[in-house]
């Protein structure tokens, strides 16, 4: 069963998915573009954690499920453009003016409570659209804003999961690094020489021996981590029971137990084998081509599927580096007793 909050009956009452007969495999709604809307709404859930910390990976086991959809990346908290620049303030508060609508309609509510009841109905609708009708939960996965706006969320989807993942800081920079030399983005390198070397060497597999990274790259990544992190500590506060922290370690080692805690608070099947259908679906040989865990491909999405493989690219002043910006995080969250790794 859902553990889904109480902040709110109403909400609690509105959001909770009705009991519908569920296509397998799921068909794409038919007819109009609202078809069904007013007689049909799934519960509403996110999924969120670092760059590079197995967002995707665990976004795609979630989407596999037939009674789910979970798509990325909304965005729609924390960057310019996002949902709160949606709404014409100035207008709805004149609407809301109006002898007529403040007597009725906004009897015994605020214009700052439309307000926000508004902006989450322009949500609601966009992750609406392409959902089919008799899905069960609906989710958006968009990396570490949603940690960094867990109030504003908590307060738009009071009764929704929020569901984050969090991996070895050392590794999401290797992976990071990988990430931007193969899309051919410099970045945070702020050196041309140094980015091409970097990508003959480790992505092409042309050029001498050169460091996977710089200075400047180590610090950007592990600031970013290191806001993931606190974020993540944040959001668990926020959200208390609605909650669910996972590392990406631990999917490594058998991610059906974790699954089925998701599948459980969104209030949808979480049999053993349903499960095990989408773990199978989204296994790193299956996303990789055949590929074994721990055999890399450095120019796919999909690189290698382990941890630990920090070790094999920080250096003496990587790490240095990375201590100096999120040395701390790493104790906090049990990656490391110390500070002398």
């Amino acid at each position: 069963m859902s553990n889904l909050g109480t902040n709110s009956a109403a909400a609690v009452e509105r959001a909770a998915p009705v009991s519908v007969a569920v296509p397998e495999p799921r068909a794409e709604a038919e007819g109009a573009l609202f078809a069904g809307r007013r007689t049909w709404l799934p519960t509403f859930f996110f999924v969120t954690g670092g760059h590079k910390c197995g967002t995707s990976w665990l976004s795609w086991m979630i989407d596999s499920h037939p009674q789910v959809v979970c798509r990325s990346a909304g965005r729609f908290l924390g960057v310019q453009g996002s949902s709160e620049k949606w709404l014409n303030r100035k207008k709805m508060h004149e609407w809301g003016s109006f002898h007529t609508v403040a007597e009725s309609w906004l009897s015994g509510v605020s214009e700052d409570e439309i307000e926000l009841a508004m902006r989450r109905a322009m949500i609601e609708a966009v992750m609406m659209l392409r959902t089919p009708v008799g899905v069960r939960a609906v989710g958006d996965k968009t990396p570490m804003f949603y940690l960094r706006e867990a109030p504003k969320l908590k307060k738009l989807f009071p009764e929704a999961t929020l569901t984050a993942i969090i991996r070895d800081g050392r590794d999401a920079c290797v992976s990071h690094a990988f990430h931007m030399l193969r899309r051919e983005e410099p970045g945070a390198w702020e050196d041309d020489a140094a980015f091409a070397a970097a990508r003959a060497h480790h992505v092409d597999g042309t050029g001498p021996a050169a460091p996977l990274f710089n200075d400047a790259v180590v610090r950007h990544t592990a600031e970013n981590w290191r806001t993931t992190a606190r974020g993540s500590l944040k959001a668990r506060d926020t959200f208390g029971s609605n909650y669910i922290g996972l590392q990406y370690e631990d999917l490594l080692v058998d991610p059906a137990p974790h699954l089925t805690r998701v599948f459980e608070a969104i209030g949808v099947d979480a049999s053993e084998k349903t499960v095990a259908k989408c773990v199978e679906a989204n296994s790193f040989e299956a996303k990789s081509g055949g590929r074994k865990p721990g055999e890399a491909d450095p120019d796919s999405f999909v690189r290698k599927g382990v941890a630990g493989d920090w070790k094999n690219h920080f250096g003496d002043a990587d790490r240095a580096a990375f201590k100096d910006v999120a040395g701390d995080e790493l104790i906090a969250l049990g990656y490391e007793q110390d500070g002398t790794w």
